[in-house]
């Protein structure tokens, strides 16, 4: 396994931690697709890894990660301070299709399922991954205090990316993906779709967007 350090670790969204690692070239190189993830551990060699979706860009200088504070090693992840190591494998997993549609490009995410989302985003505006037909994030969480990396919508949205709050419950309830969706009802005929979350989440989102025009083989996980 490969040698992490922690630049920095702190609370993004309730139970959540935005981590990010100082990695070896190897590591950072291995990482070529918005959607792909490390396996992470403690210790090398490991007893217990964890899979963590890679919230950062392809080629950023730093990798960043989502992790929810639920089970092992997750918990123990965020209980570390910035200097001390993690191990991890290469970048691994097949990721999202490649960018460069021009068809509307639409993120549906729950929860922690932000991170391989927010990586499409960063990559468009960065222009290393471009979706010149645009992007639409369905960010589907509990409440607002449960959402993910809720400072960087603001200038999402300033950059061109449409961002559509999906909360359950609590203050500023908009209702979740499948409500919105049927509020809104937007014309995806035309539309790919990346998801991620539970499986439930996936059939949901399908059902859904398949009833507003999405062709089933332009919904695409990261597996």
């Amino acid at each position: 396994m490969h040698q992490l350090s922690i630049h920095s670790i702190q609370p993004s969204g309730r139970q959540l931690f935005h981590l990010v690692c100082d990695t070896p070239d190897e590591v950072r190189d291995s990482f070529t697709k918005p959607g792909q993830f490390l396996e992470v551990a403690l210790d090398d060699p490991a007893e217990k890894k964890g899979f963590f979706a890679i919230a950062s860009r392809p080629g950023a200088e730093r990798m960043e990660f989502l992790v929810k504070a639920a089970g092992q090693p997750a918990e123990a992840i965020c209980s570390r301070k910035p200097g001390e190591t993690l191990y991890s494998s290469l970048a691994k997993g097949n990721g999202f299709p490649e960018s460069g549609s021009e068809r509307p490009t639409h993120l549906f995410s729950m929860g922690s399922g932000l991170a391989p989302c927010r990586s499409v985003i960063l990559a468009h505006l960065a222009g290393t991954h471009p979706a010149p037909g645009g992007l639409t994030l369905w960010q589907a969480s509990f409440t607002r205090e449960h959402l993910p990396f809720a400072d960087e919508y603001e200038d999402w949205r300033k950059a061109g990316v449409k961002v559509e709050l999906c909360l359950d419950e609590g203050e500023g309830r908009t209702g979740s993906v499948v409500e919105r969706l049927e509020e809104l009802g937007p014309d995806l005929r035309e539309a790919r779709a990346f998801w991620i979350g539970s499986k439930e989440f996936g059939r949901t989102v399908q059902e859904t967007a398949t009833g507003l025009g999405l062709l089933p083989d332009r919904l695409h996980s990261n597996y």
